[in-house]
């Protein structure tokens, strides 16, 4: 069942309720004036619509967490099916193990005034920036 579409239904429901016993309440509350009561009419329709707004939000979040939970079970049913080719592959690089230090000093390619070369599309940057000035790849 998609709650979220029901939710989403009964505030469109909700909201035509309250537009009808909005202008129900006006006419009802004219007392003996003649005519029609603006403020009950006006009071109910507004606090009615955020109501109904308010409702219309809830059931949209939960469409969207029903759908990343369907894609987070898609990504959970690839990985375990492939996880045996992932773990072999992790298991020959553990002999080159590095620390973090070790690779960002080999990843960084100085130049003589200490500006550095990107890796990615070998552009030169000022020596302060964090990302490529060109791919934006980081430092």
């Amino acid at each position: 069942m998609e709650v979220g579409k029901f939710i989403k239904a009964l505030a469109g429901i909700i909201g035509i309720v309250v537009v009808i016993g909005s202008i129900v309440l006006g006419v009802e509350n004219a007392g003996y004036r003649s005519g029609f009561n603006f403020t009950y009419f006006f009071i109910c329709l507004v606090f009615g619509v955020v109501f109904c707004i308010l409702l219309y939000g809830f059931g949209e979040i939960i469409d969207n967490l029903q759908e990343i939970n369907y894609s987070v079970y898609a990504i959970r049913k690839e990985i375990s099916s492939n996880s045996t080719e992932k773990l072999k592959s992790v298991g020959n690089m553990s002999n080159s193990c590095k620390t973090s230090e070790q690779i960002k000093k080999e990843s960084i390619i100085k130049t003589s005034n200490s500006n550095w070369i990107c890796k990615k599309c070998k552009t030169e940057n000022d020596s302060k920036a964090l990302y490529c000035k060109d791919c934006g790849s980081y430092k």
